[in-house]
């Protein structure tokens, strides 16, 4: 017995379709791709900014101890300026010459790289097994001109994770409804 199972014939919008499919949904993975990089980019880009310009306001907050071994501790109004923010935890360090912390939070991880001037330099870390974004700038001692210490400010990436992702949600769900529609429309 012959197997009488034939292909029905497809309509020119069906076969339209099916011809579209797979180039537009190319397209709309490559569009979310390049999407997330240039979105996670962004967000990156603007915290860090942000990160910095706190790292610099926060400098102005050290006031001078008198200790040699501990010339500078972070005033309350700078406590206050670090831990304004419900969402993101932010922490500091100082840290002098040898390295060691004499202020702030102890498990602040190491500077990488050189710091130069009043410049920032930015790079990630663990702080109590948690990821964090550092910020790390020289800060002169007032009352010895010649010593400066290392200022860190870190802060968790909760806003960032969550302004990234609402701003993917908000680009992706609008283009794949698009898509849907546009294959409705063309397929009826």
């Amino acid at each position: 017995m012959r197997n009488s199972y034939e292909r029905p014939r497809l309509s020119f919008a069906a076969k339209f379709v099916e011809w579209l499919l797979g180039p537009l949904v190319f397209l709309w993975l490559a569009t979310a791709a390049s999407g997330i990089f240039m979105i996670t980019r962004a967000v990156e880009e603007s915290f860090d900014a942000r990160l910095e310009d706190l790292a610099h306001a926060v400098a102005t907050h050290l006031v001078p101890t008198g200790n040699p071994k501990a010339p500078l501790r972070l005033s309350p109004a700078g406590d206050a300026l670090l831990h304004f923010d419900r969402f993101d935890d932010r922490q500091y360090a100082l840290r002098g010459a040898d390295g060691q912390v004499f202020a702030g939070d102890p498990e602040m991880p190491p500077v990488t790289g050189t710091i130069t001037g009043n410049d920032v330099t930015l790079h990630g870390g663990l702080i109590a097994d948690q990821p964090v974004r550092i910020a790390a700038r020289l800060v002169p001692v007032p009352a010895m001109p010649q010593r400066t210490v290392v200022l860190q400010v870190a802060e968790t990436f909760s806003r960032r994770h969550d302004l990234a992702t609402s701003l993917r949600t908000q680009s992706f769900v609008p283009q794949l409804l698009l898509l849907g529609g546009a294959f409705v429309l063309v397929w009826y």
